[in-house]
């Protein structure tokens, strides 16, 4: 069980520090674990379940609360994260600084 939580604590590490990278090295991970437990040489479902799958579950359970909760203390919403509220200003799409602030700037022409 202690490998599990290792393994699950370093998935919400990697989730909060590159979300979309993490992504790509989490997937391998996770049906490389998804093989083992349905493989030939696998273990009881129930041992399975209470020794891998529940503390995994539990510890990015806790870790996406404490995200959320972290998000909407910094930006308002536990769905927006705080380099995508500090990109916010600079977004063109969202009429950010270039539209806002043309008048300020000096022309070219």
């Amino acid at each position: 069980m202690g490998n599990s939580l290792i393994l699950a604590a370093g998935l919400v590490i990697l989730a909060n520090g590159h979300p979309c990278e993490g992504f790509v090295f989490r997937l391998p991970v996770a049906l490389a674990m998804l093989a083992w437990m349905v493989g030939r040489d696998r273990p009881p479902l129930r041992e399975s379940l209470a020794r891998v799958v529940l503390p995994i579950f539990v510890v990015l359970l806790v870790g996406g609360l404490a995200t959320g909760f972290y998000y909407y203390r910094v930006t308002g919403s536990p769905f927006v994260g705080a380099a995508g509220e500090d990109a916010r200003p600079f977004d063109f799409a969202q009429g950010g600084l270039p539209a806002a602030g043309r008048a300020a700037l000096p022309s070219v022409m």
